[in-house]
Formats: structure tokens, C-alpha cells, sequence
């Protein structure tokens, strides 16, 4: 069992889902572990394609920017790096630019106060 994580919730990705490693997979599947390590190594400095799990884990980063400014953590001036991360996470979910662009500009006017320590909110805990 994990200690000190009390009552946080904790999330597992796999690389799998994280990043597009299906033509790797396919190589491990077709021909076993020995040219899936030389297939590793010799593709090791190409970039990977996001995988299904990685606008979730974006979604996820986006808000712990939010959260680590109300616990002051991060200063205030990360606000701007925020909203414009959720901007480009809209038209990436594919919100018309305009519409992903207006609630950058709705949050960054009206939503700064969330960031705060004030706005900090208790955490109900499901029995």
C-alpha cells in the first residue's frame, strides 16, 4: 500500500494510452520482445503522436495550474499561461476558434477570483 497519499486520488496512465505506440506494439506482437527493444532504440529520438489518454492528462494539468494558484503554490501571473492553455485545448477538442477564444476571454476577465487562496473550497469525501 502506498503511504502518505491519505486521501488524494492517484491515476495511472499507461504509455500506451498516453502516446501513439501502436507501431512499436505491433512489432513486439509480430515478432516478440527482442526487436520491439531494437525497434525502441532505434526510433528513441522521434516524437510521439499524442495517444487517447492525452487530452485527458492535458485537461488534467490544466486544472492543477488553477488549483496550485488558490493553494499559492504558483503566483498569480501562471492565470494568463491557464486560460491560454484551456484556449488551445478547446479548439483541439474542436470548438470553433472564436467560441474557444471568448471563454478565454470570459475567464481571464471574470474567473481570475478562482485562482485565489480566498476561493479555496472544502473537499467533500463520498463516504
Amino acid at each position: 500500500m502506498a503511504k502518505g497519499l491519505g486521501d488524494k486520488l492517484v491515476l495511472a496512465i499507461s504509455s500506451r494510452a498516453l502516446f501513439d505506440l501502436s507501431d512499436s506494439h505491433k512489432v513486439y506482437l509480430a515478432q516478440g520482445v527482442e526487436a520491439y527493444r531494437k525497434y525502441q532504440i532505434e526510433h528513441e529520438e522521434e516524437i510521439l503522436e499524442p495517444g487517447d489518454a492525452f487530452p485527458l492528462v492535458k485537461k488534467l494539468l490544466n486544472d492543477a495550474l488553477y488549483q496550485l494558484m488558490r493553494e499559492q503554490i504558483l503566483p498569480q501571473t501562471f492565470q494568463g499561461l491557464a486560460d491560454d492553455e484551456l484556449e488551445k485545448i478547446g479548439i483541439e477538442d474542436g470548438m470553433w476558434k472564436i467560441r474557444a477564444r471568448l471563454w478565454e476571454r470570459v475567464l481571464s476577465r471574470f474567473g481570475g477570483k478562482n485562482t485565489r487562496a480566498e476561493a479555496k473550497r472544502k473537499v467533500h469525501i463520498a463516504p
